[in-house]
């Protein structure tokens, strides 16, 4: 019965209070967006579930939290990591005591609004050109101060608006902390004792027994950060490069499409008629009203026209002003492009050739050509799409937001619980052994029984190399204690016996 208490202490609050977390942090940021308030308050059971909880619990409320807002506003995945950070600041600050006075609190509260503050400030400028979501009341709230003129100016209000929402969140989520009693408070923490837990007061000591700077725990934490990083980093760059190569792709795909219509438009026995004429034609102007209809009905396309190729340059057949550039005049020979170099012999020749990505005169594109031919077969043209490709970096800012949004609370929540196993697995029990030896006394035989008694109480059962190692140290430490009292014995005999000698002597 005790370990089914222990179990439920450890697993079934925890739980309990990181449910609790979500729906308070659900139910805040629906009350603020209903009340119309410029606040976000969707921290305060972040705060109560890492507070009571610790940091487990605290990072899944954070996360479970933001997953759920997706659903219903994707902007908020932009922003999974800053509560995230808040449950590691608070869980942090309620492990070490630190939250004890109102000065204490103010620290607290204005750490949450300068980091989360800070970071999302950061993130909504970068996502400025971004749609938000018209029932995000503080970026409505933000956007309509329109007489700030500086980046500063407007990032100062943000921490401004921060501070208040951390202070209305922790308010909220320490009504509900104060609700429970103090003595309950304990059971509500995350724990997993593979040993007999450890009181508090004890654990201080552990911590402040350590004389090495450079503990095992903090190589661990160094280590598991560092590697973690390093997958993170490498999954980015792989997610970003796989995005990239299919958005090219697709980006290949639809230039070339666009292309062939274009091409099928133009009727290829009329393309030398229409430049030796110099004049607009009526099938001249039925042709270009169709590639004006093209171009109007594919967004993504940017410049759509036709090109004779010949030694002197690209002439002219049809251009279509793309709204921001004017377009050439029919018979206008326009020189060739350095980034089509290599394939200028090939054009000339009539042949097919490969979509191409330039950054030249007109920036960033996906070109695609296609030869349209006469009645005879002859190349006398290329139908050609521009795609501009500056679009994709902004898929890509956009895509490397989520990613951050993402991975970094998953990042930090695989973290805690990598910690976690190995504080209860290795460093809870070796530190507790060698916490228990260094309190050894050999003055009489009590205080080496009582040695013996100490550590037999950590009863560590961790499974593995950890048990066995506690289980040899227990045995050598009886049978030390035992070999002791049985030295003396032989000792206390020795003394009796000389005692006796010496008596017959005399």
């Amino acid at each position: 019965m005790a370990n089914e208490e222990i179990k439920r202490r450890q697993i079934v609050l925890p739980a309990l209070i990181c449910v609790v977390g979500i729906v308070l942090n659900i139910g805040g940021g629906q009350a603020v967006n209903f009340a119309g308030l410029p606040l976000y308050c969707d921290t305060a059971g972040t705060v109560l579930a890492a507070f009571l909880g610790g940091y487990i619990p605290g990072i899944t409320a954070a996360l479970l939290t933001n997953l759920i807002n997706y659903m219903s506003d994707a902007v908020s995945i932009y922003y999974g990591a800053l509560n995230v950070i808040v449950a590691i600041i608070t869980a942090y600050a309620a492990q070490r005591r630190y939250l004890k006075n109102a000065r204490s609190m103010v620290v607290y509260i204005l750490s949450l609004a300068i980091i989360t503050g800070g970071i999302g400030g950061l993130i909504t400028w970068a996502l400025a050109g971004y749609q938000f979501s018209e029932s995000d009341n503080v970026m409505a709230f933000l956007m309509r101060w329109e007489q700030f003129d500086s980046f500063g100016e407007w990032y100062v209000l943000n921490l401004i608006v921060n501070f208040v929402d951390k202070l209305v969140s922790v308010a909220v989520g320490g009504m509900f902390i104060n609700a429970i009693p103090r003595r309950f408070w304990p059971r509500f923490e995350l724990t997993m004792w593979l040993q007999n837990p450890i009181p508090d007061e004890r654990i201080e000591k552990m911590r402040s027994h350590k004389v090495n700077f450079w503990t095992l725990n903090k190589k661990i934490v160094l280590l598991l950060t560092i590697f973690s990083l390093i997958i993170v980093m490498l999954s980015t760059v792989i997610s970003v490069k796989l995005f990239r190569d299919y958005s090219i792709k697709q980006h290949t795909e639809l230039a070339e499409g666009v292309a062939d219509m274009a091409a099928s438009v133009i009727d290829g026995d009329s393309v030398d008629r229409y430049l030796n004429l110099g004049g607009y034609s009526n099938d001249y102007r039925t042709t270009q009203k169709l590639l004006k209809s093209i171009l109007d009905n594919t967004p993504e396309v940017q410049f759509i026209y036709a090109y004779k190729i010949l030694a002197d340059g690209c002439h002219v057949v049809f251009d279509l002003d793309s709204g921001t550039i004017t377009a050439s005049n029919l018979g206008d020979v326009i020189p060739f492009d350095a980034g089509f170099a290599d394939v200028v012999p090939d054009l000339l020749e009539g042949k097919e050739i490969d979509p191409i990505i330039t950054d030249d005169t007109y920036g960033w594109l996906l070109t695609a050509y296609k030869p349209v031919y006469d009645s005879e077969g002859n190349c006398v043209c290329y139908a050609a799409v521009d795609m501009s490709m500056s679009n994709l970096l902004s898929y890509e800012k956009e895509m490397l937001a989520k990613l951050f949004g993402i991975f970094s609370g998953f990042f930090f929540l695989a973290l805690a619980i990598l910690l976690w196993l190995v504080k209860y697995h290795i460093l809870m029990p070796i530190n507790a052994m060698a916490y228990a030896a260094g309190k050894f006394k050999y003055g009489d035989e009590f205080e080496r029984k009582r040695n013996v008694s100490e550590l037999s109480k950590l009863g560590i059962a961790t499974g593995g190399e950890i048990q066995n190692l506690y289980e040899e140290f227990l045995h050598t430490t009886e049978e030390s204690t035992r070999y002791f009292e049985e030295n003396k014995q032989k000792l206390d005999k020795i003394d009796e016996l000389q005692k006796v000698v010496e008596s017959l002597d005399n």
